[in-house]
This record gives C-alpha cells, structure tokens and sequence, in this order.
C-alpha cells in the first residue's frame, strides 16, 4: 500500500485560488498533454473514404489521482468535509498546477472516483472538467487607449496559439446614442445610431437621490404596514440603519419621509438594499411611494418572515381602499445584496429585482435581474408620486437580522415620439465581457446590443480596432488572457 512517505510533497495544486494540495498528495493526473479534437466525416456510398466537413475541440476532462493521509478517520471525515465545500463551486473556477504555474484552466468539479480506505488513509479520482477547453496565461494583457490614441484605431497583438475573448472597458466623456467596437471582420454595437432627422433624448432624468445623512429626512405620517412607527433611524457607513426598533407585538420600528421636490404621474424609483438574517431572526425593510398628503401608493420590500431565514421581495402599489401585490415571492438567494425598482409609464407598471455581487476589483456588479409587470387597465392606481419614505422593522421579541437600506433615487420618465433614446453620458462605463457574452453599464447588466452585433474574440497575432463616437469617448481599458491547447 502506498504511503505518506512514498509520495513527494512538493506538488501543488489550486483550485478557486484556494492550494487543495493542503488535503492530498498528487499520485498522477492526466487531461493536460496533448489534446484531443472531434473529427467530423461525412461518408458518401460507393466512394472510399469519406469527406472533413468540420473539427470541434471538445470539452477537456482534468482527472487528478489523490492519496489522503491522517491521523485517524475522524480527522480525514472532517478534512473531506472541508474539501466539499471548495470543491462545489457553482461555475467553472481556476484550476493551476505547480508545474505549469503560468497557465489557468477554467473548471469545474464533476465527481469522484473512490478507491480504497484504511483508517486515516484514503485513495481517490478527482474529476474536473473545463467547459472551455483552452488554458490561459496566468497573467492578464492589458491596454489603456485616451482619446486621442483612438482617433486612428488601436492595434491589439494576440499572442496566443488561438483566438481569446478579451473585456472592452469604455469610459465616456460626452452623451452617445450608440457605441460600435468594429474589428476587420466583426463588430460590437450598443444603443442606435441617429440620423439627421433622429433627436436624441435623455429618457430618464434623475429628480431625487438619497444622500448619506438624515438631514432633510422627517418622521413619517403613515403608519408601516401590520405595525407601528418607534425607534431611530440613522446612517453608518452610508447605509439607513435602525439603531432603536422600540417594542412592540409585531412589526415595529422607524420610519421616515422626504419630499422628491416634484410631483410625478410617471416615475422611476430604485431602493438598494442589503437583508439577510440567522436562523431565528425576523427583519424587514420597507420603502413607501407616498403621495401629496404623504400616505402609501405603494412600496418595494425585501423582509425575513419565517425562522428558516429565507429572505422575500415584494412589489406593491395602491390607491384608497385597492391594493395589489405584483411581486411577492420566494427570493432565490439567502441573503439579499441588491436592487428593486418600478417604473410607471401610463397605465404600464414594470418592476425588477436583481442580485448584485461585489466583484474582484471591489466594484459592485449586477449578477441576476427579474422583471415584473402589472397592466393598470382600470386605471386603479394612477395617484402621483410626491414623497419617499424608509421603515426598517423587528418582530415582536425576535432579533432583528441584517436590514439595511444603501441608497434610492427617483427619476422622471420621458417619451419623444421620432427620438432616439441616449443610452449613457459623462462618467458612464460600458463593459464589453465577450468571454460571458454580458454587457454591463456602471455594473448593471445592458443587453441591449444591436441585431448583427456579436461577440467576437482577438483572432492570434494582430488585430485592428476602431471606436465610435471617438469625440465621445474618454477613454477605453482593454483586457485578454493569451490562450493555448
């Protein structure tokens, strides 16, 4: 049987960035020599051979042999308990190997092979396999282009063995309808380019926004839902908290209003949140659309209402004695990190609730977005919107979890029939992430590309770009890995 002692210790192995060699020693592994390609062959009766209609690089399978040695079985339960949990990722991961420290594979753990077992000694197959089959240099290329290097175009060298997805990072100086990335055989187009006879137009124009203090904030007029208004509400570190929930035997805790400085019959409003709870622990956060005389036309929620900690959203909008809940549901995640909006254009209402992240570079991003629609066809609920208002509750005597507001806002929304809508201005970042075929604006995903547009990748060697409007373009950051077989 082999032994700790039989196996060199100097072979490593990260997964997710986390060293999983800490666990096991490598006896082999294989997927990552020479690599295979599917043959596709087209046989016609009466002719030998056959004809090459296409190749296709397959999926790469990374299979790794690993020897587990402990103390006794309670430990190696306990560290195979630990491994599980790296292990299990929800989408492919870095997968680097010591003796190839320069390159990443993209993949994901599929299942396990079980040898033999003896006490603190275990034999197993871990297997990986990468969905996207090319490896990558570890470190990133990276080009950072002002203005004026784009006026003629910039060059882009691949030095790969094959064509690799890069990120396009386009930071605007000016407002813009459309932007085009135009390789020599592809391009990238968001928005749509006007025409002479097109006037662009702003479609939302922000009127409010919460600021990181309590001033201009005031004790609410309405009474929160199935509850009643005690406690303190403040900021820390720029979030609305409840530093005082009071008491009471059901919902109870802060609440406050302030006036947007304009009364809209057509409205966008987002609120930002940040709930999640234990086990146990009741919580919510409410945000009213008031009207004139300060009382509820509606409100987002996110709250945890039942022990099992699961975190719930909801959307709802009345007028007098009528009230109706377009969203209420089941949220996908534990905790929620994220937005809710509705807009109302008309008679139309649409919400949307999304997840955000933060990613590796400290930026928070939008992961998953779900809309929701109400059609008000009786024209119930068509109160103007004049005022904003925030409760944070607790449950009777139960903890409180995590229930923070991190901003709102409130824009006009405007229609121009023959117009074309802007799409960003000053300061705006559009995202290009043709590896994940995702677009994103300031984080927020923005799907909203151009028929014929694609996602392309830098073909090996050299590559041409042109960006448009240059004069509206303040800069662009450009990101690829060098890929290989």
């Amino acid at each position: 049987m082999i032994t700790q002692e039989m196996l060199p210790n100097t072979f490593k192995v990260w997964f997710n960035d986390i060293e999983i060699t800490q666990y096991f020693y490598v006896k082999t592994d294989s997927g990552r020599g020479i690599f295979g390609r599917e043959i596709d062959m087209l046989s016609v009766p009466g002719r030998a051979g056959g004809y090459l209609r296409k190749t296709n690089t397959p999926v790469r399978p990374i299979n790794i042999d690993c020897f587990f040695s402990f103390a006794d079985e309670f430990e190696l339960r306990k560290k195979l308990e630990e491994l599980n949990v790296i292990l299990h990722t929800e989408e492919p991961a870095p997968l680097i190997f010591s003796d190839e420290p320069d390159r990443i594979y993209y993949a994901i753990f599929q299942n396990v092979s079980e040898g033999y077992e003896n006490k603190g000694t275990y034999q197993a197959e871990l297997n990986f396999v990468c969905p996207d089959p090319y490896k990558y240099r570890a470190t990133e290329a990276v080009g950072y282009y002002n203005q004026e290097t784009l006026q003629s175009g910039i060059v882009l060298k691949n030095s790969g063995a094959a064509a690799t997805p890069p990120t396009f990072e386009v930071t605007l100086k000016d407002k813009v309808t459309y932007l085009d990335i135009a390789g020599e055989n592809d391009y990238m187009r968001v928005g749509t380019s006007e025409s002479t006879e097109d006037t662009p137009y702003d479609k939302y124009q922000k009127v409010w926004e919460s600021t990181p203090t309590m001033t201009g904030w005031a004790s609410a007029s309405y009474v929160p839902d199935g509850g009643i208004k005690t406690g303190t509400m403040t900021v820390q570190n720029g979030d609305f908290v409840a530093t005082d929930y009071g008491t009471g035997i059901a919902w109870h805790g802060p609440a406050v209003m302030q006036s947007i400085g304009s009364v809209l019959s057509d409205y966008y409003f987002r609120v930002y949140f940040n709930v999640s709870s234990n086990h146990g622990q009741l919580t919510r956060c409410e945000a009213y659309l008031l009207n004139t005389s300060g009382q509820p036309i509606g409100k987002l929620v996110a709250l945890v209402r039942h022990a099992s900690s699961e975190v719930e959203v909801e959307v709802n909008i009345r007028s007098g004695g009528k009230s109706t809940y377009f969203v209420n549901q089941k949220w996908k995640f534990r905790s929620f990190l994220g937005y809710i909006d509705i807009e109302k254009v008309g008679q139309s209402f649409v919400a949307h609730v999304a997840q955000q992240r933060i990613g590796e570079d400290g930026k928070i991003y939008t992961s998953e977005k779900y809309a929701f629609s109400f059609n008000d066809l009786n024209n119930e609920f068509q109160e103007d919107l004049a005022a904003v208002g925030l409760h944070i509750g607790a449950n009777n005597t139960n903890t409180p979890g995590i229930a923070r507001f991190r901003g709102a806002e409130v824009s006009t929304v405007n229609q121009q029939e023959n117009g074309v809508e802007y799409i960003g201005g000053a300061g705006d970042t559009f995202t290009f992430d043709h590896k994940a075929s995702r677009i994103y604006k300031n984080g927020e995903l923005f799907m909203r590309k151009d028929f014929g547009a694609r996602f392309f990748e830098l073909a090996k060697g050299m590559n041409t770009l042109i960006f448009n409007p240059t004069e509206a373009i303040d800069h662009v950051k450009v990101r690829w890995r060098d890929r290989f077989k």
